[in-house]
């Protein structure tokens, strides 16, 4: 009854509030205490997206939360407010203020997740925008070489945001956590860029002989292992993974750490493999844990 008693309120919230959005000029009403208070009510239904005791309940909270969120975002200054009590959401900004992501996982009774992201950007113009991703269900056959738009889109709960220029050209690289099934994990660098609309994917990474449109490592379920770009060195350092017998080469759900480093250097606005690499930056992997009450350990 407590729980029905403070989604109502938070509806009613709602309305309220879309009700000064639209009545009242964002000039003549604080727009801060605006924020704030929306703030407030996401706040009140984002734990129970993480936290439902099942996928219906879970389901209904994120139906919510993503309503809550539209009539805010359709106003461009909103993406100046940080939301940083949202302790179970995933705020990254990039550092030109260009793109921003807004990101959480729904975990489903089966031990999978659904993804949701919404991303604030300017386009080629810019022109102010906002973008409600949908994330593709089913398995994908090599990804890798894919490209996608926003109604395709490969889910994560991203951690990082790069910038990254070649030439004339920007874009944005983005590191995410897949927790895939309930036998590996993920970790995907995934590429954006902007023109008219999003665009996933593009040619930066060298692995071999052919560049790929993003990097992806995948690895035993109750297996760490770290993807992070590091300024200084200007690359990405991952975890060096190996399988657990020569039987199980190619399935990478028996894959773990080895305790090396590999590494994705950055040259020429390309991002060029190496193995086994020396390097000046601690890369820790976190201890394996719960969701509990905030984002899953990066």
């Amino acid at each position: 009854m407590g729980c029905t008693s403070k989604n109502t309120t938070a509806i009613i919230q709602v309305w309220i509030l879309r009700f000064f959005i639209l009545i009242i000029p964002m000039s003549s009403f604080s727009q801060k205490k605006l924020f704030i208070a929306y703030e407030d009510s996401l706040m009140r239904i984002a734990p129970t997206i993480l936290q439902g005791k099942n996928d219906a309940e879970r389901q209904l909270a994120n139906e919510k939360f993503l309503s809550l969120w539209e009539p805010i975002l359709d106003e461009s200054k909103s993406m100046k407010h940080p939301f940083d009590s949202l302790k179970t959401i995933s705020i990254l900004t990039s550092k030109d203020n260009k793109v921003r992501f807004i990101n959480w996982i729904i975990p489903k009774d089966n031990g999978t997740y659904q993804y949701q992201a919404i991303v604030q950007y300017y386009n080629y113009q810019n022109k102010y925008n906002v973008a409600y991703l949908e994330a593709i269900e089913e398995e994908l056959r090599e990804p890798e070489k894919m490209k996608l738009q926003n109604n395709q889109w490969i889910g994560a709960l991203y951690y990082q945001l790069e910038t990254i220029k070649r030439g004339k050209r920007k874009y944005y690289v983005l590191f995410g956590w897949d927790g895939n099934n309930d036998r590996s994990n993920k970790k995907i660098a995934d590429v954006l860029t902007i023109s008219r609309g999003l665009t996933f994917g593009a040619p930066i990474f060298k692995i071999g002989k052919k560049p790929q449109n993003r990097f992806i490592i995948e690895y035993k379920e109750d297996a760490s292992a770290s993807m992070k770009y590091h300024e200084k060195e200007e690359r990405i350092l991952f975890t060096h993974l190996i399988p657990l017998s020569d039987g199980v080469k190619g399935l990478f759900d028996f894959y773990v750490p080895d305790g090396s480093v590999d590494a994705l250097n950055l040259r020429n606005g390309k991002f060029i493999f190496e193995e086994n690499v020396e390097t000046i930056e601690e890369i820790n992997i976190p201890a394996r844990k719960n969701l509990g009450n905030g984002l899953f350990p990066k």
